[in-house]
């Protein structure tokens, strides 16, 4: 875990550290409502920001336009992740087939 946390650290610019977190809270989760993959843990712009080593500015800018290509949406403060594929896309993680 930790070298793959190094090597989002390295070789991932902010749209990848942000889509990294996100695909690795995803995986972390075992709750499926309605069909669709809640982040239980409700964190502020902030606290990611502290998380992934971005400011809270960049971590806004980033989740509105994961937003507009519809890879996530927010309901009530928790995070759904529409198009876990589309982040892994943004990442240096490898894709299954």
């Amino acid at each position: 875990m930790i070298m793959i946390e190094l090597s989002n650290f390295k070789f991932n610019d902010s749209i990848g550290k942000l889509a990294d977190f996100l695909v690795r809270l995803y995986y972390t989760e075992d709750i499926n409502i309605n069909f669709k993959n809640y982040i239980s843990i409700v964190l502020t712009h902030e606290e990611i920001a502290n998380r992934i080593g971005l400011n809270r500015t960049t971590v806004t800018n980033v989740l509105k336009s994961f937003k507009d290509r519809d890879l996530i949406e927010v309901k009530d403060r928790k995070l759904i992740i529409k198009d876990i594929q589309g982040l892994k896309k943004l990442t240096n993680i490898p894709l299954e087939e």
